[in-house]
């Protein structure tokens, strides 16, 4: 994970602001997601469990966070409470990440005391439009941590309901794993991607137009190599941006099987690709 409140400079594009796309379109209208429900409210309410079984390997336990948080669906500003019980953690983060995959950290809560953590009131310009754009696309969750489990000890994913989820797990020509997601919101055309691989020596990876099984390579878009963690890449945008590469037709190839993620050594070697499908 990064320092706490510094995610906006994690980004690697601009923070979307929203777009114009409407429910029913390219895409559906958001009932393929496979939490199975949005636990963001129309009007920002969060409240919502936090649980060691959502942490990335599960726990088991009896302790939980409440959470009782307000998001600003128009500036990203957040704020309000959780409250841990029978939880013991050195740390409480909203973070960025999809849902089954570890991220890093956007906004670092404060510490009031009793198990009771608060948004602090000075987040920057920059954290809320970063806060913003990826709590649209659901790459948001909420996590309590300590030395022992940094990867937490109870979490929470904050979806909205119209966020739509692809994935791809995939093995290397040389051994080792990937794991690929792309979030997308049809209402706002926010999206995210995330490729986490296991070769820290990678230099380049892409999001392709077509089928990965096929003869030809179409770079749709270059992936970010995130600076402390060269093993993992990522992109975030809005599909109704016309200056976004992925623009206006993303959800249209989502949904006809023809888009996939690679990954390429510094011999242009393809080490990693594969296809992203819906998760159900």
């Amino acid at each position: 994970g990064g320092t706490g409140g510094t995610g906006g400079t994690d980004t690697g594009g601009t923070s979307g602001t929203g777009g114009t796309g409407t429910d029913g379109g390219p895409g559906g209208s958001g009932d393929t997601n496979v939490a199975g429900q949005g636990f963001l409210t129309d009007d920002g309410l969060f409240q919502e469990d936090l649980i060691p079984e959502n942490v990335v390997t599960p726990l088991s336990g009896t302790g939980f966070g409440a959470s009782n948080l307000v998001f600003d669906r128009e500036t990203g500003q957040v704020s309000g409470t959780v409250t841990l019980t029978d939880v013991d953690a050195d740390r409480l983060d909203l973070m960025v990440g999809p849902p089954g995959a570890n991220g890093f950290v956007a906004v670092a809560l404060e510490d009031l005391g009793g198990g009771v953590w608060t948004i602090p009131t000075n987040l920057s310009a920059e954290q809320t439009a970063f806060v913003l754009q990826n709590l649209n696309s659901g790459n948001l969750y909420l996590a309590a941590s300590n030395s022992a489990n940094p990867d937490g000890v109870v979490r929470r994913q904050v979806l909205p309901g119209s966020v739509l989820q692809f994935r791809t797990s995939v093995s290397g020509i040389n051994g080792g794993t990937a794991e690929g997601f792309l979030l997308v919101n049809p209402t706002t055309g926010d999206y995210s991607i995330t490729w986490n691989t296991s070769d820290p020596t990678l230099v380049s990876a892409h999001v392709n137009d077509g089928i990965v099984s096929g003869s030809t390579e179409n770079n749709f878009a270059t992936l970010t190599q995130r600076t402390s963690n060269p093993s993992r890449f990522f992109k975030d945008g809005n599909f109704n941006d016309p200056a976004d590469l992925l623009f206006p037709d993303l959800l249209e190839r989502l949904n006809n099987g023809e888009v996939f993620l690679d990954a390429h050594a510094a011999d242009d070697t393809r080490v990693f690709f594969g296809q992203l499908t819906a998760a159900n």
